[in-house]
């Protein structure tokens, strides 16, 4: 999936949920190559380039909200 199909599916929705812990995570920017959301947990905001939403399944950073948004575009598997 290409930068503009996930940025085009993002910009359609006000938030995603993570899977786990059920946590509502507001989409506060879509860019050219990554997503800004603002965890309702911890209040803070982070950004998740497009590649980390395609290897979503890859250890490191973000990983719970990493598959929040690949389930959210459709990503297989997700």
């Amino acid at each position: 999936m290409q930068d503009s199909e996930i940025a085009a599916k993002l910009a359609k929705l006000p938030t995603v949920r993570t899977v786990v812990r059920g946590v509502v995570n507001e989409i506060r920017d879509v860019e050219a190559h990554a997503v800004v959301v603002r965890s309702e947990l911890t209040g803070r905001d982070r950004r998740v380039p497009y590649s980390g939403i395609r290897g979503w399944k890859q250890r490191g950073s973000n990983g719970r909200i990493r598959r929040a948004l690949a389930r959210a575009v459709g990503l297989p598997g997700a």
